[in-house]
């Protein structure tokens, strides 16, 4: 700043130096005067030169812009302000026609001070900071210029735009003068003979504005919709140019703005500010014309007002753009300050600080007061200041219009004028500057646009081979490709090789993200391979034309596009020429005809074919691949939602002509009956050859990214071989990110207590918990007993008692008081959280029955006999004699035990025990499975990911499952933390009707549930009135699934994903899961196929050797799943895990060569008669395709003569009658004889675990009592 200061000075004083220079040279060579008018120029024009060299000389950078400018008003001041005096002097005074003789003080002061006020005004108080560079000030003129260019079709019509915008912008000019013209007239005593003529003239001149104005707005908005065509039509012309990799990197949503909104926003900007500009620059030049032909003196003042009142607005834009940024500051933290106190009330509450967040809000509010304070001094400052300006220039302008008037220099008709002309004049000068700056901004758009204009294909051009025969040979020769979005070293296919050949069906295969989709994208030339080359008949596929190629060569795709139009038009989509009786020819070749006659071909598909079926779209993109008759076809699962005749139709056909044929496939069948199967996995062909040829190579494993598609079992062995790595975090850890990724998504809702909770919130209960936890005396390792219904309190001390270290003990629910008792002291619980009672669930009375001793002990320092461990019990919902409330424990986390926490948090490692749950008992008494971090929370990880909640937008989970079992803890609580997903628990117990409606009014998306939970949703009354169109998909274990209901809930409920899931609490829990893909059979048949990073195996149960792949023995399990031990139980664990890890389910199923399993029953419940093993659950599923039959359970009943005989205890749908004859009868030539049930009970209800499984051992003790068996056992 003090370097250009210093400059200007030096320039000032050069100047003076020159100035005098020339005079003194005047007055040496004797001449008369300094030359008068042309003197003056001539002297300027002689010093400009000069100054400019010396200028550049001395500076450089935004210092020497600034300088020349301050030179360009140095020299030329003088002379236009003589030209001034010029003309507004007196006609008949000399100096109008010799001019006036300049003196020494204009020169030396009046031009410096002049200049320097001019250039200060310019600098500061007009473009600030708002200046381009000059790199950036000629590129913005170089777009502008081109975009000129684009009007040149348009000279005509913006030449006569122009003519009518300077020819409007004439007659607005003199409409002033003669209003001002008619006022003199009206003042006198008598109308002067002129004042018609006066009249006629500004009526003519108003006339012709509006009329000129009118034609030049139309022939504006005609050329600027003309060049809008131009410029649209030429980018989507050069878009559909572009290789596929930019579609990829331009999203379609973007580019259609710059095709639309940017190029109309682009020519509008451009255009109407040239017209605003030309006509507001005419205006101003004519308006200053007229006004200093009236006033010379009121003009002069006029400008001064206008530099002066725009660098106030300068100034107060620029402090009042950082008081309003300051004020949203302000709202800002105010909301985050009120948003934090209220949402965690109940810490402020604990920690009883509400005085002290009522101080910080008072203060954030005196904050933004004050800053609203400053703001309303600024704007009021700046108000008075623009006033007073004004004030002062009128009352001028008015002293001086008298002094003229009084002297006969002006007439009040001319003051009226001039003042007409004053206004509109600061409106150009704002309307000029306002245009230019609009028309800067646009350099961004202008330029973006043009660089797609630009933008050349970076693809290799097509050829002009177009052969009139194509065998379709096809070879793929060490084909290397990548993706713009992905780094170059890590490509998605790697060097591979492969044939195929013509007549010959291809099968590609492999799992998600091997590279199949890329295979078929680079022989479609979508794409360009990095390295290797792709050819056809022996040429690389650029050779061809790109027309003739992709007509030889046709893809249908799973899910086709199609577009808004008739049938006809998506059918003949890029042809030309193709008979409509072609079109029914392939139509009925492939079974189709039946459907599109009943469409018929000018029916409006709709939308992206919104209006037909997703088998109907298959179809027709079928039909539009097959009328091209191409060679070579790619089919990407594209008979998948065919009817089956159809899809028996479709290959035939495509195979008839000789074609080549690739399948992309997921189909099983199709994979079968391929001529050639090529085996892809992370980019490179790992196997290839036929079904045979495969199978006979033997030994590949299971890879489970996606469900298997290539039988490679050869025995009942499976290891889910996985690209995703176990997870080594503990619960905590896990919660932790999730809320960091979604904090204010919601994380769960009790719908029965009307508690919600976003993740963030329950990060913060959670902390306080586990804090308050430690406060009452517990420590890493001690355990701490959960015993009631679904509650936020339940999973909100599964969450605490996991970052605290403690051991969460999960406590059956419907435990009576000897039940309770055995698991509070099998694992020696320190602590009990329960509510005082449930429905007829009396918790505390059942406590103080087993510990008497609560009543007069001190809360945390209980000492039962009966229960030595305990401490500590914790109600929920009352306060009682010797208990904590749970308000106690939230509020005695201070910051010592929160800092207790953090600093545990180094301590607790995720192989460390966590979670005890008591096995369901439907065999024998309950077992304490011991699971730690690492078991739960890998498990919980797999099964959303196999599920899908991992790429499923936000799923909200129906949670109506009890969280005491694993079902619900981790495949709900765990899920949630791992997968942000949100639960919702219709009611503390199970309620079918509230499932439905929760379904309903919270619109889940995915549902959990047992079998019998099911069973009960269908059959309620208000089920077909329940709107359950968001539920995409749930998850069905717990308890032998029969086939009969998972398709009952895929048709009656509508839930087309369902899945069903396989494990054992020992596991924690799943083993085995479907894929929401999976086809009917496979969802009803089987619990799917083996999880991530687990091992399986079917094994005699006698011999412990494998069995063959389908054969029945017993499932045994081997991975991170299988839990630490049996709490306190070291025989029983050694009785279940053996020394190599293998835990025995005691589970009879078996396995497919894709790793898919069946489960027949437990080895318990296997029914021995005379010699033949029989599993119940083969017979419960054949009983479940009864229509009469709602549910049915098999057992093993006592029998003298045989040993044990099959009885089915069957429960019948609401409204029918059923004898036992006719359920054999049923059976009779469908099942093996000796499996046909001997006794057939009816019953309304079956002993049922908390978590609805049926508890045989239960129904075979009740079974035999009814039948009266029991004697002689």
């Amino acid at each position: 700043m003090r370097e250009g200061a210093a400059c200007g000075l030096f320039i000032v004083l050069l100047d003076a130096v020159l100035s005098l220079a020339l005079w003194a040279g005047l007055v040496l060579l004797e001449f008369p005067g300094p030359g008068g008018l042309a003197g003056v120029w001539a002297s300027g024009a002689a010093k400009w030169p000069v100054l400019h060299v010396v200028t550049s000389a001395l500076t450089d950078g935004e210092h020497r812009s600034v300088l020349r400018r301050f030179v360009a008003l140095l020299c030329l001041l003088p002379p236009v302000f003589v030209s001034g005096r010029v003309l507004v002097a007196n006609p008949s005074s000399p100096e109008a026609h010799a001019g006036p003789s300049p003196d020494l003080i204009v020169l030396l002061l009046l031009a410096p001070v002049s200049s320097s006020l001019a250039c200060a005004v310019w600098e500061k108080g007009l473009c600030g900071n708002g200046k381009l560079k000059d790199g950036d000030q000629a590129n913005a003129r170089q777009l502008l210029m081109r975009l000129v260019k684009y009007f040149r079709p348009d000279t005509l019509y913006l030449i006569a735009a122009f003519s009518f915008l300077i020819l409007g912008v004439i007659c607005d000019t003199f409409i002033p003068l003669y209003q001002g013209k008619v006022i003199d007239m009206l003042r006198g005593q008598v109308l002067q003979n002129g004042f018609c003529f006066a009249v006629g003239q500004l009526a003519l001149v108003s006339l012709g504005s509006a009329l000129f104005s009118g034609m030049r707005g139309g022939i504006f908005m005609c050329s600027l919709a003309r060049l809008n065509k131009r410029l649209k039509h030429l980018l989507f012309h050069t878009l559909l140019q572009q290789e596929v990799n930019f579609f990829d990197e331009n999203k379609p949503g973007r580019l259609s703005s710059r095709l639309h909104s940017d190029v109309e926003r682009m020519g509008r900007t451009v255009a109407l500010n040239a017209n605003a500009l030309v006509r507001s620059s005419v205006k101003t030049c004519l308006m200053l014309g007229m006004m200093l032909q009236l006033s010379w003196q009121l003009t002069m003042l006029t400008c001064i007002e206008i530099p002066l009142l725009a660098t106030l607005q300068n100034k107060y834009s620029a402090v009042s753009k950082e008081l309003k940024d300051q004020i949203q500051d302000c709202h800002a933290r105010n909301k985050e300050l009120a948003s934090q106190t209220l949402g965690g009330i109940r810490t402020v509450r604990s920690f009883r600080a509400e005085r002290e967040e009522a101080r910080r809000y008072n203060e954030a509010l005196d904050q933004m007061c004050a800053v609203k304070r400053r703001s309303g001094i600024y704007s009021s400052v700046f108000c008075v200041l623009r006033r007073l300006v004004r004030v002062a220039i009128k009352i001028l302008m008015l002293l001086q219009a008298r002094s003229l008037i009084s002297s006969g220099r002006l007439s009040i008709g001319s003051l009226v004028s001039f003042f007409l002309y004053q206004k509109p004049m600061s409106n150009n000068i704002k309307e000029i500057s306002y245009c230019y700056r609009e028309t800067v901004s646009m350099e961004g758009v202008i330029s973006k646009v043009f660089s797609y204009l630009d933008r050349k294909p970076r693809c290799q051009e097509a050829g002009d081979l177009a052969p009139e025969k194509l065998r379709g040979r096809i070879l793929f020769e060490n084909v290397t490709f990548s993706y713009a979005s992905t780094p170059q070293d890590t490509p998605v296919l790697k060097s591979v090789s492969m044939e195929l050949q013509p007549g010959k069906m291809t099968a590609l295969v492999g799992p998600s993200g091997s590279g199949k989709t890329s295979c078929v994208s680079l022989l479609k030339r979508l794409y360009e391979p990095q390295g290797g080359r792709i050819l056809l008949d022996g040429e690389p596929l650029h050779h061809y034309q790109h027309k003739y190629l992709h007509q030889k060569m046709a893809l249908v795709s799973q899910n086709p596009e199609l577009f808004s139009g008739s049938l006809r038009y998506n059918i003949e989509y890029g042809l030309r020429e193709r008979s409509i009786e072609r079109v029914k020819e392939v139509a009925k070749k492939i079974h189709a005809d039946k459907f599109i006659s009943e469409l018929e071909y000018d029916t409006d598909v709709g939308e992206c074919g919104g209006k037909l079926s997703d088998g109907a779209k298959q179809c027709i993109a079928i039909i539009r691949a097959l009328v091209r008759e191409p060679q070579v076809v790619v089919l990407d699962e594209a008979t998948s939602k065919l009817d089956i005749e159809a899809q028996h139709a479709v290959l035939p056909e495509i195979l008839s002509r000789g074609r080549t044929v690739l399948v992309v496939a997921h189909q099983l069948k199709t994979v079968e009956t391929a001529d050639h199967i090529v085996f892809l996995e992370d980019g490179r062909v790992v196997e290839e050859g036929t079904d045979e040829e495969l199978m006979a190579k033997r030994g590949r494993g299971i890879h489970v990214d996606s469900a298997p598609i290539m039988p490679v079992l050869t025995t009942s062995y499976a290891h889910g071989t996985s690209s995703t790595p176990l997870r080594h975090t503990t619960i905590a850890e896990s919660l932790l990110r999730t809320v960091e990724r979604w904090p204010d998504r919601e994380a769960m809702a009790f719908l029965q207590d009307g508690v919600r909770k976003t993740f963030a919130e329950f990060q913060k209960d959670v902390d306080q918990a586990a804090a308050g936890l430690l406060a009452l005396g517990l420590t890493k390792g001690d355990r701490l007993g959960l015993w009631g219904p679904n509650t936020y309190e339940w999973i909100l001390f599964q969450f605490a008692t996991a970052k605290a270290g403690i051991i969460m003990v999960a406590v059956n629910p419907a435990y009576q008081t000897q039940e309770a008792e055995f698991a509070l002291r099998k694992v020696g619980c320190k602590a009990v959280v329960c509510p005082t009672w449930f429905k007829t669930q009396k918790y505390c009375d059942m406590l103080r029955q087993i510990c008497p001793e609560i009543d007069t002990s001190r809360p945390g320092d209980i000492k039962s006999a009966r229960l030595p461990d305990l401490r500590s019990v914790i109600l929920l919902d009352s306060r009682q004699p010797g208990t904590f409330h749970l308000d106690d424990v939230m509020q005695a986390g201070s910051s010592q035990f929160a800092q207790q926490l953090q600093d545990l948090q180094r301590k607790i490692m995720f192989d460390d025990p966590i979670n005890i749950q008591f096995t369901s008992g439907t065999t024998g008494r309950p077992k304490a499975a011991t699971l730690s971090h690492h078991n739960v929370v890998n498990n919980a990880y797999f099964v959303g990911k196999r599920v899908g909640y991992d790429w499923r937008p936000h799923t909200r989970i129906c949670l109506p499952v009890p969280l005491y079992h694993c079902f619900g803890s981790v495949g709900g609580g765990l899920c949630m933390a791992l997968h942000g997903v949100s639960l919702v628990f219709p009611s503390a117990g199970y309620d079918g009707k509230a499932n439905l409606a929760a379904l309903e009014s919270e619109r889940c998306t995915f549902i959990y549930g047992t079998p019998t939970m099911y069973v009960d949703m269908i059959n309620q009354p208000v089920l077909a009135k329940t709107d359950l169109s968001s539920v995409e998909a749930g998850i069905m274990a717990g308890s032998p699934c029969p086939p009969e209901l998972v398709r009952r809930v895929f048709f009656d409920m509508g839930i087309k994903e369902i899945t069903v899931g396989y494990g054992t609490t020992e596991n924690s829990p799943v083993t085995f899961c479907a894929s929401p893909t999976d086809n009917m059979e496979r969802k009803s048949e089987t619990v799917g196929y083996i999880l991530d990073h687990i091992e399986a195996k079917i094994v005699n149960p006698s011999s412990g050797e494998l069995v063959p792949l389908g054969a029945a023995g017993e499932i045994m399990i081997r991975g991170y799943c299988v839990m630490l031990e049996y709490w306190g139980d070291k025989d029983k664990t050694d009785e279940c895990i053996s020394k190599d890890g293998w835990y025995k389910t005691g589970d009879i199923g078996s396995m497919d060569a894709y790793s898919y399993c069946r489960i027949q029953g437990r080895i318990k419940d296997m029914i021995i008669r005379g010699g033949e093993n029989i599993y119940p659950a083969e017979i419960e599923q054949f009983l479940h395709t009864h229509p009469k039959v709602m549910e049915a359970q098999v057992v093993g009943v006592k029998d003298a003569r045989m040993g044990e005989e099959v009885c089915a205890c069957i429960k019948l749908v609401d409204g029918e009658n059923c004898t036992a004859e006719e359920i054999k009868a049923f059976c009779k030539g469908q099942i093996a004889h000796f499996k046909i049930p001997h006794y057939v009970l009816f019953v309304t209800s079956y002993p049922l675990t908390i978590t609805g499984k049926v508890q045989k051992h239960k129904l075979r003790e009740d079974t035999e009592k009814q039948l009266g068996l029991t004697q002689g056992k």
